[in-house]
């Protein structure tokens, strides 16, 4: 049975420009995998706040945190599908999807056991319904349940542009590792 407990104040659900959000989920896993039982616990937990820094809606500063940790004792028992993986749109934009962390021989993502994500977004409404963005994230994936940081924290920045459609904002991002 997973566990789930989120707290949301910000104003918008696709635009937000102030208040925080924070999410902690703990599901847990139980079953076979490699002929093995396999059973360990996954503690997720996010948040991330917005701040108008005019008053006007005009500048909104937003910053987001993730951490993530699989608690077992290898990384073999736990199913690639399951495992923890950073990078992409979702998480670190200028890496490819899941890219952040070990790889194996092919250069496929492997997951780790834990994740740890940080980011930043100043957003600017420039012209009527046009604005812009800029933006710095930082992600590491390692294969111990606590991140170690001897893995390499991957940094990446980007810009973007915003059309603030009626029915919710349409985003395009570039950004470089």
């Amino acid at each position: 049975i997973p566990l789930l407990a989120e707290y949301d104040s910000s104003d918008d659900k696709l635009n937000p420009t102030e208040g925080e959000r924070l999410r902690l989920e703990l599901p847990p896993f139980a079953g076979s995998f490699d002929d093995e039982f396999s059973g360990f616990l996954v503690a997720d937990a996010g948040g991330s706040a917005y701040y108008d820094l005019l008053g006007d809606q005009d500048f909104i500063l937003a910053g987001r945190a993730r951490l993530a940790s699989i608690l077992t004792d290898e990384l073999e028992t736990v199913p690639q599908t399951r495992r923890l993986y950073s990078g992409g749109g979702g998480s670190v934009r200028g890496f490819a999807q899941r890219f952040i962390g070990p790889l194996d021989a092919l250069n496929d993502p492997i997951g780790g056991l834990s994740a740890l994500e940080l980011g930043t977004e100043l957003r600017a409404r420039v012209w009527g319904d046009l604005g812009g963005t800029l933006f710095v994230e930082a992600g590491s994936v390692s294969t111990e349940s606590f991140p170690d940081f001897e893995n390499d924290v991957q940094v990446a920045a980007g810009v973007g542009l915003r059309y603030f459609s009626p029915a919710g904002p349409i985003r395009v991002d570039v950004a470089l590792p």
